[in-house]
């Protein structure tokens, strides 16, 4: 389990980001995975530390936002406005910053007619090489490496 120490620790400063941007939920849920990861001391402490805020949070004494979310209640509030931040996710990175009516991509001409011709091939890929179904193993990598 040493391999995943660095990914633990990273997780918990994630955590602790959150919890500091008041997202609550995401903060319990990235404690969770680091403690899962790698347990250590301070993990186990500020998860121990959320999950003791949370069950205060249900009491009402001291309600964190998102705790309902956190508790395990599938509807959080309607009046909560979601975190931009968290609205990109880590599946969405690569995608911020970037318009959909940007500029038009540089391609030249002749990588447009390669494309469109691998397309209008589908799946027959001896059609892609422009080779015979019966060409020799020898013929397909020449065929191949020409059109790279």
């Amino acid at each position: 389990m040493e391999v995943n120490r660095d990914e633990a620790e990273r997780c918990l400063q994630i955590a602790k980001q959150r919890l500091a941007q008041g997202n609550f939920a995401a903060a319990l849920k990235f404690a969770k995975k680091s403690v899962s990861m790698y347990p250590t001391t301070d993990s186990k402490s500020f998860l121990a530390k959320l999950e003791q805020s949370t069950e205060t949070g249900a009491a009402g004494a001291a309600p964190r936002p998102n705790a309902s979310a956190a508790a395990g209640k599938s509807s959080p509030s309607p009046s909560a406005a979601p975190n931009p931040q968290d609205q990109g996710g880590l599946r969405n990175r690569g995608s911020k910053g970037h318009s959909s009516s940007s500029s038009p991509k540089p391609y030249t001409k002749e990588q447009l007619d390669a494309v469109n011709k691998i397309r209008a091939c589908r799946n027959d890929h001896y059609k892609v090489l422009s080779v015979e179904r019966t060409a020799s193993e020898a013929d397909i990598k020449k065929a191949y490496k020409k059109v790279q």
